[in-house]
């Protein structure tokens, strides 16, 4: 693929996708709907579970037994964490109790 992006690295650009009957060319979102080119980079993340590479769009939170934010990992990973409906250890208020005194 020529860089549409005006000289651009086009495989860090966020439009790029796969394409093709076997999925095996490269195009550009924004030209195949005939916009201007708007080269943004792609947010890539490792997953913390798996180690893979991923991009941000791809990942979503996990949430403990008490609904809050946990961490962040890939949708696939996600999957398998919130089966049992959280992620991580259950624990109760006593559990969070860092001194005895406070």
């Amino acid at each position: 693929m020529g860089y549409f992006n005006e000289g651009n690295d086009c495989d860090m650009c966020k439009h790029q996708f796969l394409t093709g009957r076997d999925g095996d060319a490269l195009d550009c979102r924004r030209r195949e709907l005939e916009l201007p080119c708007q080269f943004e980079e792609r947010d890539i993340r490792a997953c913390p579970v798996c180690n893979n590479e991923v991009d941000r769009e791809d990942m979503d939170f996990t949430r403990d037994c008490h609904g809050i934010t946990f961490r962040l990992v890939c949708h696939k990973c996600w999957e398998r964490l919130m089966s049992k409906g959280y992620d991580g250890e259950y624990y109760t208020e006593a559990d969070e109790q860092i001194e005895d005194d406070y």
